[in-house]
């Protein structure tokens, strides 16, 4: 379902050629070998994090052994996406000896900003693996297009910082949809939790024009999504009664914006 999932991804890009890293770095696979290598691992679960920058923490914390709360002991399928182009600076150091160790990796460009980048580590103290997998100069709606038309569940979103719309769905050149309207498609995705920072009142104070983009953007996602202006104040209000709810799971802070865990049924 994973190697599906990147294939999808890919539908639009003629370019699919990809290169070992490593050992194999001068060696070339392609696109099939990659999506039998994914389709062939067993998912314990799968954390997506849009636009998350060179930010790991989800690697690091999104556990049931860090956080009971979630239900999920150890996910073993990252994906992370950003508009941006990070590929310069990006990776290097972010899992260090002797706590991870890489295991195998490949690339893909198009001969111009987009990659995605797939890295297999090992969490050494625990003795076992997952995928890391990076979408470099991708819109996060491109991820959810693609996932959506796999099938495959998103068991988690994380989303710290810029949950609303400063950072995540704000490239100019993305059809965005904020994670705050997430929820609205959790059923589609198999959410089961969504951790981020969601102050309701940046969706208050937005014109009601940008709101209806982002409920337009949000039904081109897929042919079962149907969103009206009603789902997103339901999701406003739900917003802020699980803030003040004294059993809100605070995972921590950021700017003074509370960060909280949604959960799915």
């Amino acid at each position: 379902m994973i190697g599906k999932f990147l294939e999808n991804s890919l539908l639009n890009n003629s370019v699919k050629t990809w290169r070992g890293k490593g050992e194999a770095h001068n060696k070339e696979f392609s696109l099939g070998y990659i999506v039998n290598l994914l389709n062939s691992y067993r998912s314990n679960g799968v954390v997506y994090y849009p636009s998350s920058g060179t930010d790991v923490n989800d690697v690091h914390y999104v556990n049931a052994k860090k956080i009971p709360e979630i239900m999920i002991d150890m996910p073993n399928i990252f994906i992370h996406t950003d508009a941006m182009d990070n590929y310069s600076h990006f990776y290097k150091g972010l899992f260090h000896p002797p706590v991870y160790s890489w295991m195998e990796g490949y690339e893909w460009n198009d001969d111009g900003n987009k990659r995605i980048i797939i890295n297999r580590y090992k969490r050494n103290g625990l003795d076992i693996d997952f995928w890391f997998i990076y979408f470099n100069c991708f819109c996060n709606e491109v991820i959810l297009k693609a996932f959506l038309s796999t099938g495959m569940n998103v068991d988690i979103v994380f989303c710290p910082v810029d949950g609303i719309t400063s950072g995540m769905g704000a490239f100019e050149d993305c059809e965005n949809v904020p994670t705050l309207l997430y929820p609205l498609i959790s059923k589609q995705l198999g959410i089961k939790y969504i951790i981020t920072d969601q102050p309701s009142k940046s969706i208050d104070t937005q014109p009601s024009k940008k709101i209806s983009e982002w409920i337009n953007n949000l039904n081109k996602l897929h042919n079962d999504i149907n969103v009206s202006k009603a789902d997103v104040d339901n999701i406003v209000s739900e917003t802020k009664e699980i803030i003040r709810s004294e059993n809100s799971f605070k995972l921590f802070t950021h700017n003074n914006s509370e960060i909280i865990i949604k959960k799915f049924t």
